[in-house]
């Protein structure tokens, strides 16, 4: 007797146990024929195979391999979970029922994002559920899930997990697990809820591998959204403009954005190390800047923080740092966000516009001399045509005249018709500063410099910067800072006292002084360096003796100006007056007739203005006679020898056959002296011997 082919049949066979609870059980069956020798089919023989456990592991490999490569494109975690619900629900013999549900932020309530074995008709939309929660011990499952980060066994899924809208689906058994899954070193992301677990057996070991596999194998793509999140949020931050950091509560860097690698030179790495602070910080405000740090980090508000930083190309730059705080569900921070602004372009501004407008009131508090220049006589307007050519360029102007001429009236007209017009003017008396302080008052000093140095202070250089500054009284300044104007005049830049950094400066520099700067080079108390720099182009402002036309204009000017101040209304002016303001020489110039005029103005009863005769006695020292008298000798005797060189040299100052080499002198003294003495050098250049 021999068999036939044999023929296999695979079948589920669903059975209960002894508890009655329903299990699935898988069988291979091989049914074998017997053929007798006359070739007919006697019977067969049946062989029965459980191939229980290979038929479902090999479903549950194929459902996890599905799932891993459609959960590849979610971009949330919700989509995760609707993803993986779909998945399981392609093939629900292992998941018969599951809910994912996603914690809120405060944990107190969660939220149903997928479900898999709730009615079909039941919404996709997520529904929130709030949680009981008390402690660990008497909290709802998936509330201590959350809080425990392990799984919870459920005898009574509907009575445990809280009221499900649509119910179950029919004859589904009511006990299961409650599965966390969560990230490496972070609370629980989603709780996993899986009904269909026979209470009355121990469950299955390779079953308990399978949600272990899954559990991981959703985490994993969790990890996956999550970095892609991060990473898509940190290109997102390394594009804006402003520098970002994470910090610790114990200030420790964990990272910063590229705007702050940029602007500084760091690698992520020096960002890091403890020791950034002191290399990265201005070392004057390293302690105090921890402290204030410290303080704010002690509180959970936000709070802020103006420091100096060093930028990549060496330069200390103030930036105003904003710390906002992360904190978790106990109300702990546990980060600290910072965002910084380059502010150093505003605060030097607003330093400047501090030093100016404290400049400007004391100016303002004084009454300035004029307010604008009157007159028409020659003289006046061959300084207002000299004015005008010089004014558009940024040489340095040196401009020499008697006390009371209106040397810094002339210096503001050249400002005010310059490309600096809309910066700032600032004007120093020198022979006004004591010597001691003069140096601090141009160039500033830093803290401690000196006693009394509290704070860093800009100087009258910086505060110009940009704009113009006048150097009144420049035959005044003491030796040693001589030399740092002269520094000024040919590198454009200072040094603040206390400091040793050199500062880039743009001014443009007008001098004056009433002294003969020839003279006081030739004495030893002026640099002719220095000379030589200030006078490029001299202005030489006439007296007011020299400007008698004027006199009446001027008179007029100031009648107007004065008596609106003093609520007073002249119609004439005497002429006696007139004529005795014409002929006095004034010694004090213009500043002496103001301050005449403003007298009389004040003192006139009438509408007719006059001025009392015996104001204009003075008294003459007794031995001074003979002093004027041999003064004015030696004026003359200089300026006839001047004449007389310039004479045989045809007008010409310069070179080897210039009146300055025949009188042994340099040219640029002569040149001084010709403009003091009131020579006119031009006429001898038609004179012929």
């Amino acid at each position: 007797m021999t068999t036939g082919k044999p023929s296999l049949v695979r079948d589920l066979l669903h059975v209960h146990d002894h508890s009655g609870f329903l299990e699935e059980r898988y069988y291979t069956v091989s049914f074998n024929p017997i053929v007798l020798e006359s070739g007919r089919i006697g019977g067969c023989f049946c062989l029965s195979d459980d191939t229980t456990d290979r038929v479902i592991g090999e479903r549950r490999l194929r459902m996890l391999r599905d799932l891993a490569a459609r959960s590849m494109e979610a971009k949330e975690i919700d989509e995760v979970c609707r993803i993986a619900a779909e998945t399981i629900g392609e093939n629900p013999y292992d998941l018969p029922f599951a809910l994912f549900y996603v914690p809120g932020e405060d944990h107190k309530r969660a939220r149903l994002v997928a479900h898999v074995g709730l009615n079909p008709g039941q919404p996709s939309s997520p529904i929130e559920t709030e949680l009981i929660e008390t402690d660990a011990s008497t909290a709802w499952p998936i509330a201590r899930a959350f809080q425990t980060n392990s799984v919870q066994e459920i005898d009574d899924v509907e009575q445990k997990i809280g009221p499900l809208p649509g119910g179950f689906w029919e004859d589904s058994p009511h006990s299961g697990l409650v599965l966390p899954i969560s990230l490496v070193g972070e609370q629980t992301s989603v709780a996993l809820v899986v009904a269909g677990i026979n209470p009355h057996k121990q469950l299955d070991a390779a079953y308990r591998e399978f949600l272990d596999s899954a559990c991981k194998l959703i985490a994993a793509t969790f990890m996956r959204v999550q970095a892609d999140q991060s990473l898509a949020i940190r290109k997102i931050v390394d594009l804006i403009p402003v520098m970002i950091s994470v910090m610790k509560p114990d200030s420790s860097v964990l990272w910063a954005n590229q705007a702050i690698l940029d602007y500084t030179g760091f690698s992520i790495e020096q960002a890091r190390e403890p020791d950034m602070a002191k290399r990265g910080f201005h070392p004057d405000d390293v302690e105090q800047l921890r402290e204030e740090r410290r303080r704010g980090m002690l509180g959970c508000k936000s709070f802020s923080v103006e420091q100096r930083i060093r930028r990549k190309d060496g330069q200390y730059r103030w930036i105003f740092a904003q710390f906002n705080p992360l904190m978790d569900e106990r109300g702990q921070v546990i980060r600290w966000y910072v965002t910084g602004i380059d502010i150093d372009d505003r605060i030097r501004s607003e330093e400047r516009t501090r030093n100016e407008n404290l400049i400007l009131r004391e100016q303002i508090e004084r009454d300035s001399m004029y307010e604008d220049i009157v007159g028409s006589s020659v003289p006046l307007r061959k300084v207002l045509s000299q004015i005008s050519k010089v004014a558009p360029l940024d040489s340095t102007v040196l401009i020499l005249g008697e006390t009371g001429t209106g040397k810094e009236l002339v210096a503001r007209a050249i400002h005010k018709r310059s490309n600096r017009a809309s910066r700032a003017f600032i004007a120093v008396n020198c022979a006004a500063i004591t010597p001691s302080l003069i140096g601090s008052e141009l160039f500033g000093h830093e803290k401690g410099a000196f006693t009394g140095a509290t704070q860093r202070r800009l100087g009258r250089f910086e505060a110009a910067n940009g704009g113009t500054i006048f150097l009144d009284e420049i035959g005044d300044v003491p030796p040693e800072i001589q030399v740092a104007l002269l520094r000024v005049l040919q590198q454009r830049e200072i040094e603040r006292i206390g400091s040793g950094k050199p500062i880039p400066i743009d001014v443009r520099i007008v001098a004056a002084t009433h002294r003969d700067l020839d003279t006081l080079v030739s004495e030893g108390r002026f640099r002719e360096d220095l000379l030589y720099r200030l006078n490029v182009v001299p202005i030489l402002i006439p007296s007011l003796r020299d400007r008698g036309t004027d006199i009446p204009l001027l008179v007029e000017y100031f009648i107007a100006r004065f008596g609106s101040k003093a609520g007073k209304k002249f119609r004439t002016i005497d002429k006696t007056t007139l004529k005795l303001l014409q002929t006095y020489d004034w010694p004090g110039n213009i500043r002496e007739l103001q301050n005449v005029v403003e007298r009389a103005v004040i003192l006139n009863d009438s509408d007719c203005f006059t001025v009392d005769e015996t104001w204009f006695k003075r008294k003459q020292p007794q031995a001074s006679s003979q002093t004027a008298t041999l003064n004015g000798v030696l004026v003359n005797q200089e300026k006839e020898m001047i004449e007389a060189a310039l004479a045989e040299s045809r007008g010409r100052v310069y070179g080897p056959e210039g009146a300055a080499a025949k009188l042994g002198l340099p040219a640029r003294s002569l040149d001084s002296k010709i403009a003091r003495l009131g020579i006119d050098k031009y006429r001898f250049k038609s004179q012929k011997y």
